[in-house]
């Protein structure tokens, strides 16, 4: 009896070690099993993380990217709108030499002009449009058709011959010229918006077509806030601001004009 209750104690040993290293050995294996799937999380965060600031640095040089973008869009813009302005200034000067041209040769051969009836290039190009090389032209030609502009051009004045001829032509021309002075006027007021500069309408973003009360007060409402020097501390915008009132001015003429002959046209 002593014998088999220590062989079933023996045998109770044996089944609980056995069952003990079994329950080790599966915790074990599930302890490896964890270790492996926290090793794969660490990794899958790692790349993520990864992930993450490369797109973090991705979308900074982006942001500076489009920061240069802009910095060299609002310089190219100033770059422009200053061209537009010294455009603007120099072809003011020339139509005032232009006109100043025009008024000495209207002066000199006042009576005298030659009709569109008589050469067909008047009727396409009114004296008052014609400027640079298209005024050479017209002065060339008119030499050729009338001695008494070639004398001129020659002598470089009126002279003497000139002045006694040109009173002459004029006396006996006056119905002509009366006539041709009106065809001029008429032209004049007809092509004002064709010689406005074509620089004042870039700098406000604009073109004789849509020039109208509404953009141009839009456009005059948007340089204002830019160049005005309670807004723009920049040491030229005083400068920028008084050639956009200058522009303001002009286009805003050149709007009641072409109410005018629309009006007229009506």
């Amino acid at each position: 009896m002593e014998t088999f209750s220590l062989d079933y104690a023996l045998c109770t040993c044996l089944l609980l070690f056995a069952l003990g290293c079994g329950v080790w050995f599966y915790f074990f294996c599930r302890a490896q099993r964890i270790k492996k799937v926290l090793q794969t999380l660490g990794s899958a965060a790692e790349v993520y993380a990864g992930i993450l600031r490369q797109e973090k640095l991705r979308r900074e040089q982006a942001y500076r990217e489009q920061l240069r973008r802009e910095a060299e869009r609002r310089r190219q813009e100033e770059i422009r709108r200053e061209q537009a302005f010294q455009e603007a200034e120099r072809a003011k000067a020339e139509q005032e030499k232009n006109e100043a041209e025009i008024n000495k040769i209207k002066v000199l051969f006042n009576g005298i002009w030659l009709t569109p009836q008589q050469f067909g290039f008047l009727q396409q190009n009114p004296v008052e449009k014609l400027c640079g090389a298209e005024l050479r032209r017209y002065l060339a030609r008119l030499a050729e058709c009338n001695p008494l502009f070639a004398e001129y051009r020659q002598e470089g004045s009126c002279g003497q011959k000139g002045g006694t001829e040109n009173s002459g032509s004029g006396q006996n021309r006056a119905g002509q010229g009366t006539s041709s002075s009106q065809n001029s006027a008429q032209g004049k007021s007809a092509g004002t918006s064709a010689a406005a500069p074509n620089a004042y309408y870039r700098i406000f973003g604009l073109t004789p077509e849509t020039l109208t009360e509404g953009s141009l007060k839009a456009a005059y409402r948007d340089l204002v806030k830019k160049y005005h020097p309670d807004t723009n501390r920049s040491p030229d915008a005083a400068e920028k601001f008084r050639k956009v009132k200058k522009v303001y001015a002009y286009l805003q003429e050149e709007l009641r004009r072409k109410e005018c002959s629309r009006s007229y046209a009506c």
